[in-house]
This record gives C-alpha cells, structure tokens and sequence, in this order.
C-alpha cells in the first residue's frame, strides 16, 4: 500500500509513504522533502474510527529531507490516512490516503 502526502498547512513538504504489514503492526517507508532542516516530524496512522496511532519519529536533514523506516502499533487496513505533524504536536503539514 502507498500513500502520497499533499502539503495542509503553509508548507512545501511532500512525501511518499510505502506501507506494509510486520509482526509488530506495520512497517512505514517514509520519503519526505520540503521539510525545515534539523527539525524533528512524527508519523501518524489514522484509523477509520479518527483515532491517531504514531508511527514514531525522524528528523529532516540539511538539505529538508528524510528518509525513514518508521513501525507502528496498528496493522495495514486499519487505517486510513497517513500524516506527517512537528514532533509534539498534531498539526498535520501533510497528509495523504493510503491506496491498499
């Protein structure tokens, strides 16, 4: 399953999740730009009933990239939508439907 992340708030960042099914949940290959260098970002899964799993946490580098192999605590079909907020926050910056 993928995903393609569109920018929500005042931002450029775009990503492109890739989604499968782990033992422990699910595994989240993360693409991003556009991000603020240095800055750290959480990864969510939406579920179908609006609850917010995370997916954990990875940082953009110099040039506002990221590449991350993320797992989360909810298995594939469970969910929905995939966004992308700042650490510590839930203001999406981008979000996008995962296509299974």
């Amino acid at each position: 399953a993928t995903a393609d992340l569109a920018p929500v708030a005042d931002t450029r960042a775009e990503a492109t999740a890739w989604v499968s099914e782990v033992p422990a949940g699910t595994r989240v290959r993360l693409d991003a730009w556009g991000l603020r260098d240095g800055r750290t970002y959480e990864l969510w899964c939406v579920r179908e009933d609006g609850h917010w799993v995370s997916g954990g946490t990875f940082r953009a580098g110099s040039d506002g990239k990221a590449e991350a192999m993320l797992t989360a605590a909810v298995k594939p079909g469970d969910y929905h939508l995939v966004v992308v907020s700042p650490h510590g926050s839930k203001e999406a910056l981008m979000r996008g439907p995962l296509e299974y």
